[in-house]
Protein backbone atom coordinates (compact mmCIF):
# COMPACT_ATOMS: atom_id res chain seq x y z
CA UNK A 1 0.00 0.00 0.00
CA UNK A 2 1.45 3.48 -0.97
CA UNK A 3 1.00 6.61 1.77
CA UNK A 4 1.35 10.23 1.25
CA UNK A 5 2.13 11.20 4.76
CA UNK A 6 4.10 15.22 5.79
CA UNK A 7 5.97 15.21 1.90
CA UNK A 8 7.00 11.76 2.25
CA UNK A 9 6.30 8.63 0.19
CA UNK A 10 5.90 5.25 2.61
CA UNK A 11 5.41 1.96 1.10
CA UNK A 12 3.11 0.06 3.57
CA UNK A 13 3.46 -4.12 3.40
CA UNK A 14 0.08 -6.02 3.87
CA UNK A 15 1.89 -9.02 5.42
CA UNK A 16 2.97 -7.32 9.01
CA UNK A 17 6.53 -6.25 7.98
CA UNK A 18 7.38 -2.35 8.43
CA UNK A 19 6.60 0.62 6.31
CA UNK A 20 9.49 1.61 4.10
CA UNK A 21 10.12 5.31 3.23
CA UNK A 22 10.77 5.95 -0.60
CA UNK A 23 11.20 9.33 -1.70
CA UNK A 24 9.97 12.15 -1.21
CA UNK A 25 7.17 13.62 -2.75
CA UNK A 26 5.82 17.30 -3.22
CA UNK A 27 1.99 18.85 -2.29
CA UNK A 28 0.79 18.11 -5.66
CA UNK A 29 1.58 14.44 -6.51
CA UNK A 30 -0.33 11.82 -5.94
CA UNK A 31 0.08 8.22 -6.52
CA UNK A 32 -1.50 6.87 -9.68
CA UNK A 33 -0.59 3.12 -10.63
CA UNK A 34 2.09 0.94 -10.70
CA UNK A 35 4.26 -0.35 -13.46
CA UNK A 36 3.50 -4.62 -14.42
CA UNK A 37 6.97 -5.40 -12.40
CA UNK A 38 6.36 -3.36 -9.48
CA UNK A 39 9.23 -1.88 -9.79
CA UNK A 40 8.08 1.89 -10.82
CA UNK A 41 5.06 3.87 -8.95
CA UNK A 42 3.85 6.23 -11.52
CA UNK A 43 2.85 9.85 -9.91
CA UNK A 44 0.96 12.88 -11.57
CA UNK A 45 1.77 16.05 -10.40
CA UNK A 46 -0.43 19.14 -11.22
CA UNK A 47 0.67 22.23 -11.86
CA UNK A 48 -0.88 25.46 -10.04
CA UNK A 49 -4.58 25.94 -10.96
CA UNK A 50 -4.52 21.97 -13.07
CA UNK A 51 -3.29 23.75 -16.29
CA UNK A 52 -1.28 20.81 -16.88
CA UNK A 53 0.04 17.75 -14.98
CA UNK A 54 3.01 15.56 -15.28
CA UNK A 55 3.16 11.72 -14.93
CA UNK A 56 6.31 10.97 -13.14
CA UNK A 57 7.89 7.44 -12.80
CA UNK A 58 9.28 6.80 -9.51
CA UNK A 59 11.61 3.59 -8.99
CA UNK A 60 11.09 2.68 -5.91
CA UNK A 61 14.16 0.99 -4.88
CA UNK A 62 16.43 4.06 -5.92
CA UNK A 63 13.77 6.79 -5.16
CA UNK A 64 14.79 8.17 -8.71
CA UNK A 65 12.07 10.05 -10.71
CA UNK A 66 12.09 10.70 -14.28
CA UNK A 67 9.40 12.51 -16.38
CA UNK A 68 7.04 9.50 -18.22
CA UNK A 69 4.51 12.35 -19.81
CA UNK A 70 3.25 15.66 -19.60
CA UNK A 71 -0.14 16.30 -19.77
CA UNK A 72 -1.87 19.09 -21.31
CA UNK A 73 -5.39 19.84 -22.62
CA UNK A 74 -5.79 20.44 -26.13
CA UNK A 75 -6.71 24.17 -25.70
CA UNK A 76 -6.69 27.14 -23.54
CA UNK A 77 -8.92 27.99 -20.74
CA UNK A 78 -9.29 23.62 -19.73
CA UNK A 79 -7.75 22.08 -16.88
CA UNK A 80 -7.10 18.99 -15.58
CA UNK A 81 -9.38 16.89 -13.44
CA UNK A 82 -9.01 13.81 -11.33
CA UNK A 83 -6.58 11.49 -11.61
CA UNK A 84 -5.11 9.98 -15.10
CA UNK A 85 -5.15 6.35 -15.96
CA UNK A 86 -1.40 4.52 -17.08
CA UNK A 87 -1.25 1.23 -18.37
CA UNK A 88 1.29 -0.70 -16.45
CA UNK A 89 3.96 -0.68 -18.84
CA UNK A 90 3.39 3.42 -19.05
CA UNK A 91 3.07 3.73 -22.56
CA UNK A 92 -0.43 4.88 -22.91
CA UNK A 93 -2.56 7.14 -20.61
CA UNK A 94 -5.57 9.01 -20.40
CA UNK A 95 -6.94 12.06 -18.38
CA UNK A 96 -9.89 13.99 -18.26
CA UNK A 97 -10.56 18.01 -18.62
CA UNK A 98 -13.03 20.64 -18.46
CA UNK A 99 -13.45 23.33 -20.66
CA UNK A 100 -15.17 26.21 -18.59
CA UNK A 101 -16.71 28.91 -21.77
CA UNK A 102 -19.03 32.00 -21.46
CA UNK A 103 -19.84 35.07 -23.14
CA UNK A 104 -19.79 38.40 -21.26
CA UNK A 105 -21.85 41.31 -22.81
CA UNK A 106 -21.02 44.72 -21.97
CA UNK A 107 -23.93 47.00 -22.76
CA UNK A 108 -23.25 51.23 -22.58
CA UNK A 109 -25.80 54.32 -22.41
CA UNK A 110 -28.73 51.83 -20.99
CA UNK A 111 -31.36 53.42 -18.79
Amino acid sequence: MVVINAGKLLLWSLNGAPEREVGAVEPRDSAIGWSGDSRYLFLQHNTPGNRSARILRLDIHSGKKELSHELKPPEAGAYIFGSAKITPDGKYYAFSFQRDRAILYLFKGLR
